[in-house]
């Protein structure tokens, strides 16, 4: 008995084995992806006048630009991809607000609400939102698409906030491609704070 099962499973590891190995010699599938995966990642620190070191990791050919604000900081990356991509984060500070104000609760419950006004000014479904736990911190995000109101295209958008200690990450990504969306999500969601 265990050699019949030993033998179907083999015989579906072949079958699989041609199938990878087909579409690697069509350029499609793994090749394609592995390019991409194997782009160099750096580490960049963005400092918050008082409060230490933000530290993200992200693609090598991402473009920052920082504009800095009194309890706050915005920063847009050029992610370098076919067609059109924009990434903003910001990160923020409100020493007024009550201590927990960036829970991932509160997070959730805010962005419900955001999700629910963009779906009835779109009049699509309410996109479900999606739990992000970082390395040093927590959140949700949610990902829909609209129609541009000047030019009426389709675009795709990914908003999402993230707590990280005492601060509060929002983060808004406008692209097509991806792998765009997956690198910024997993830059947030890798966001650590340091001292120095």
């Amino acid at each position: 008995m265990a050699e019949g099962r030993t033998a179907r499973a083999g015989g579906r590891g072949n079958a699989v084995s041609a199938a990878l190995l087909l579409a690697l010699l069509a350029g499609a599938g793994p090749v394609a992806g592995a390019e991409r995966a194997a782009e160099a990642r750096v580490t960049k620190r963005y400092p918050i006048a008082g409060h230490g070191v933000l530290v993200l990791d992200m693609p090598a050919s991402w473009k920052d630009q920082v504009v800095p604000a009194p309890n706050n900081l915005t920063i847009t990356f050029d992610a370098r991809t076919a067609g059109s991509s924009s990434i903003a984060l910001n990160v923020m500070q409100n020493p007024s607000l009550p201590k927990g104000f960036n829970s991932a609760e509160n997070i959730r419950v805010a962005l419900s609400g955001v999700a629910n006004r963009m779906a009835l000014a779109s009049s699509a479904t309410k996109p479900d939102l999606e739990s992000i736990r970082g390395t040093s911190g927590a959140g949700y995000y949610f990902s829909t698409r609209f129609h541009a109101e000047r030019s009426g295209a389709l675009m795709n958008l990914t908003q999402g906030q993230l707590g990280l200690g005492d601060m509060l990450i929002t983060f808004n990504v406008f692209s097509q491609d991806p792998d765009t969306l997956r690198d910024a999500v997993a830059m947030v969601r890798e966001a650590r704070w340091s001292e120095r």
